[in-house]
């Protein structure tokens, strides 16, 4: 993702949906309360988006829980 200005922030950040990026036509901006200026644009999860996320998470209940103890740890 290319930077921009002052923030050094990407100039937009796709919604995420079982580790995949979604592009979607609904965004929000985030804006930097100090400047008031547009900071960047994250993707927006609607309705629909939500229900898939559950139904994604409900899918991966079984192989998380058959992944060993501490795997996902961080390792630092």
């Amino acid at each position: 993702m290319a930077k921009h200005g002052k923030h050094g922030l990407a100039k937009h950040y796709p919604c995420y949906l079982a580790n995949a990026p979604i592009d979607g036509a609904s965004e929000l901006a985030v804006v930097d309360k100090f400047t008031g200026e547009r900071a960047t644009r994250v993707g927006f999860a609607d309705a629909a988006l939500i229900r898939k996320a559950i139904v994604a998470a409900h899918k991966a209940r079984g192989p998380m829980a058959e992944l060993a103890a501490g795997c996902l740890d961080d390792p630092r």
